[in-house]
């Protein structure tokens, strides 16, 4: 049985087998992203959407949890040949959302001067740290194939190599 306690949902859903593996995703998930996060954000599970939605305060690391989740929820109900594909797109949305707002805060564009650069400094390790902290090692839980596993894993490692790279 999985645990469910920071997933807020109607109990008369575990007798349906599409929503007790929604909720087992959910649940593999949460756990993982919370531990990584050093939180413990619950989110509310909602039946007529089959996705989540974040229970407590909105702060960027719930909305990113609940978002992710959902993602995952998603990519679990699809078919086999739909989800090899979903694997690059997954890779892609976490470069252009995740890795890339890390790097660009010490591009050129950042136009980097002897007052600011600091802040910007700061703000980069804070944005690196925890990009590797949640994205070192990480694939999604409970539904994908092994090969998809290690391969998701291996390229967030990466990016957490060159962002460490950066700053040698």
């Amino acid at each position: 049985m999985s645990d469910y306690s920071n997933i807020i949902f109607d109990s008369n859903l575990l007798d349906s087998d599409f929503h007790k593996n929604n909720l087992k995703i959910a649940s593999l998930n949460l756990k993982e992203l919370n531990t990584r996060l050093d939180s413990n954000h619950k989110i509310i599970y909602l039946q007529d959407e089959s996705k989540t939605e974040p229970s407590d305060s909105i702060s960027t690391d719930n909305i990113f949890i609940s978002d992710s989740i959902n993602y995952f929820i998603n990519w679990s109900n699809i078919s086999k040949e739909e989800k090899e594909l979903w694997v690059d797109i997954y890779l892609n949305t976490v470069e252009n959302r995740q890795y890339e707002p890390v790097i660009q805060v010490v591009t050129p564009k950042s136009k980097i001067n002897d007052k600011n650069r600091n802040l910007i400094f700061s703000r980069f390790f804070a944005k690196k740290e925890r990009f590797i902290k949640i994205f070192k090692g990480f694939y999604p839980l409970g539904f994908l194939e092994t090969n998809q596993e290690e391969l998701i894993s291996d390229k967030l490692s990466y990016f957490c190599t060159e962002l460490d790279d950066w700053v040698k």
